[in-house]
């Protein structure tokens, strides 16, 4: 086997994937550390020159990110919906992102992360306001510009009213 599955030809197997497999598809146990395997992936890809791809099975940047309504909501309901282990069992991190597929509880849990509380219905009129900046990037948005985005729909819904989130009353974004 290989990390990142590279190798002198075609078809090796990738270290990562096969002790994950064996571990939580075969019961098998091999005892390695598999919360480096990131860090490992990430030095390898390094020192070899190559992009570690952000969809790669096991160590992908992106393996744990959701942004559609109904996969972020089953799995932060319960992670076992969608997830065979743990982010933390790899060394990554969950994280829900907004964008065309977010919906009101995924804007509501978001929002809340970033330092806001928000009402069901502030959430469903943010919505579309979201997906329609979404769409117009062609990309999720940014933590910086959901807030923004909040902050902007909230002065247009509240005139005056000032809201601060956790980040600002700390003094950093």
């Amino acid at each position: 086997t290989t990390i990142n599955g590279l190798g002198e030809r075609a078809g090796n197997a990738a270290f990562e994937e096969l002790v994950m497999a064996l571990k939580y598809i075969e019961g098998v146990d091999m005892g390695f550390n598999t919360t480096l395997f990131r860090a490992l992936s990430e030095y390898v890809a390094e020192a070899s020159s190559r992009i570690l791809p952000t969809w790669k099975p096991i160590v992908g940047g992106n393996l744990f990110v959701y942004e559609s309504e109904s996969k972020a909501s089953g799995v932060l309901a319960n992670p076992e919906t969608y997830e065979l282990f743990k982010e933390k069992d790899v060394g990554l991190e969950r994280k829900v992102i907004l964008g065309k597929y977010s919906g009101v509880s995924t804007i509501i849990y978001k929002l809340n992360t970033l330092g806001f509380k928000i009402s069901r219905k502030e959430a469903e009129e943010l919505a579309e306001i979201i997906r329609d900046k979404a769409v117009s990037l062609k990309r999720a948005l940014f933590d910086s510009e959901i807030i923004d985005t909040y902050k902007s729909y909230k002065g247009r819904s509240d005139k005056g009213r000032s809201y601060k989130s956790k980040a600002d009353k700390k003094g950093g974004k």
